[in-house]
């Protein structure tokens, strides 16, 4: 299994940022982390990626505990730009290819060419769009176990956002799973093979997109059908607590 999470907590102070969350993630797999801003995504990754190490419960990837090494396994572009404006592009390329075991400077190069990218401009020079293309080049040139996107096409031309997703799938190690976190629900459901819905750090459903689309017309549709069962049963907990005192009866 590439990720297995069980009874997984995070609180900051008074807030419950992740509740009590268990899901498992298989490799070959497009998979959506679906929810409005603040449900837990962005908690979720940082856990993930070893960056917040206090919470309750348990994490492995490949079977193993986090750590260092299996942070390796992880090619991750966050929400915003994380590359030194003073650096030029093909300094950025060298970096990554000293810091990262699994990088290939052909298929950075041949990224950066087919995006069209001189790797003689410095960072600070590229506008907003070609900054989130050099940082997809450098990390789709990476032989990863797991690919984890935060919002990658939220700054997005819309016309451009079939390129991106195309440059993802042409381009990741297919052994490998993706996860694309995003609240953009509409745009990324053409893409994916299964799908997290996420609310008030819980998951309210995880499946299939087929198994989540069966009895409506659109991902976005059974995430709000969700959504609101959820806020339901919530307000009223006498209905909740005999929904959960029916489950496995039926």
């Amino acid at each position: 299994m590439l990720v297995e999470i069980s009874a997984l907590s995070k609180r900051y102070d008074s807030t419950l940022a992740l509740n009590n969350l268990s899901l498992t993630l298989q490799s070959g797999r497009v998979i959506g982390l679906l929810g409005p801003n603040g449900s837990g995504k962005t908690t979720l990754i940082k856990v993930l990626l070893g960056l917040l190490r206090q919470y309750e419960g348990s994490v492995k990837i490949l079977g193993e505990p986090l750590s260092d090494r299996t942070k390796a396994h992880i090619s991750y572009l966050p929400d915003k730009n994380h590359i030194p404006l003073h650096w030029s592009i093909g300094y950025a390329c060298g970096f990554f290819a000293d810091f990262f075991d699994d990088f290939s400077l052909d298929k950075a190069h041949a990224l950066l060419k087919q995006l069209k990218l001189d790797q003689s401009k410095k960072v600070k020079t590229l506008s907003k769009g070609n900054r989130e293309k050099l940082s997809l080049a450098l990390m789709l040139a990476r032989q990863a176990k797991l690919y984890i996107f935060d919002e990658p096409i939220a700054g997005v031309d819309p016309v451009a956002r079939d390129f991106v997703f195309k440059l993802i799938l042409d381009n990741y190690n297919k052994d490998a799973s993706i996860l694309i976190a995003t609240h953009l629900i509409y745009d990324v459901e053409k893409i994916l093979d299964e799908a997290i819905f996420l609310a008030n750090g819980s998951v309210l459903a995880h499946s299939s997109v087929a198994t989540l689309t069966a009895n409506v017309d659109s991902l976005e549709t059974a995430f709000k059908q969700a959504f609101t069962k959820s806020a339901t049963l919530e307000s009223n907990p006498l209905e909740s607590s005999l929904l959960d005192s029916t489950k496995g009866a039926l």
